[in-house]
């Protein structure tokens, strides 16, 4: 499971060396927060589950729109902690419903 953490890691260097055309080892430190956002609103919960490819896309999409409206990075993140938070939330209550 490392060897293919280490491969995967590997090939996203490159891509995004490539898609730069320069490298830094803090490039992708803002990544984490869209991976979070994406898997908790596929609706894969925080205590374990399982998620949905089609709903991981919103924060890609999200991201886009964004970017376009030409919103700062710092409120995109708040943005997208706030999509986190809501979706934490809604992941809870939806769960005491079922016990």
């Amino acid at each position: 499971m490392f060897v293919l953490s280490g491969v995967c890691a590997a090939i996203t260097g490159i891509v995004l060396g490539s898609r730069l055309g320069s490298s830094d080892p803090t490039i992708g430190v803002d990544y984490q927060v869209d991976a979070i956002a994406a898997t908790v609103i596929g609706g894969t919960s925080m205590s374990g589950g399982e998620g949905k490819l089609q709903k991981t896309l919103i924060v890609g999409i999200l991201s886009n729109i964004l970017n376009l409206a030409r919103v700062s990075a710092y409120f995109q993140d708040v943005a997208k902690g706030i999509i986190i938070f809501v979706a934490v939330i809604w992941d809870n209550s939806r769960r005491r419903k079922l016990v």
